[in-house]
């Protein structure tokens, strides 16, 4: 009995010794939270499509949060993939200028290099190439933004249509 006594003893230090380490380190985990609120999409020439995409962002962790490297995908509804390419935020600014039923460019846009504040939520956006026609952009089944932090992981933002 002093024996299973002892065991049950052990195991509930090492749980709550476990739920301690949990509870204290919750701050050091460095993913964003965040959600896509808005993919806009502007045929271009050549068969291409520009798309904005905003999105809201939190970094939760103690420590700021610094973009290494993005990607940007979108699933087509038979399970085809195509990547977009970046496009340089001053292009970006001129391709809402050039096409006014785009809306305007309601948040910066996200950079690598760029830090997150401790604790911060922001707006941000991004605008991206795709080589694909408008209309696989948005009949698309999901499309997925990663959002790499310089010494750790990935951060995953989802919109599915």
């Amino acid at each position: 009995m002093n024996r299973a006594l002892g065991v049950v003893a052990g195991l509930v230090l090492l749980t709550g010794a476990v739920a301690a380490w949990a509870y204290w380190s919750r701050g050091s985990h460095l993913v964003l939270e965040g959600k896509i609120q808005r993919v806009r999409v502007q045929p271009l020439e050549g068969g291409n499509t520009f798309a904005a995409i905003d999105f809201r962002v939190t970094n939760p962790a103690d420590f700021p949060f610094e973009v290494r490297l993005m990607t940007v995908e979108i699933e087509s509804p038979d399970g085809k993939f195509a990547e977009g390419e970046f496009i340089h935020d001053g292009d970006v600014t001129a391709v809402f200028q050039n096409y006014p039923e785009l809306g305007g460019k309601f948040n910066p846009a996200l950079r690598t290099g760029e830090k997150i504040a401790s604790k911060a939520t922001e707006d941000r956006m991004v605008g991206v190439r795709f080589n694909v026609a408008p209309k696989d952009v948005e009949g698309r089944a999901k499309l997925t933004l990663r959002i790499k932090e310089r010494d750790r992981g990935w951060s995953e933002l989802v919109a599915a249509h």
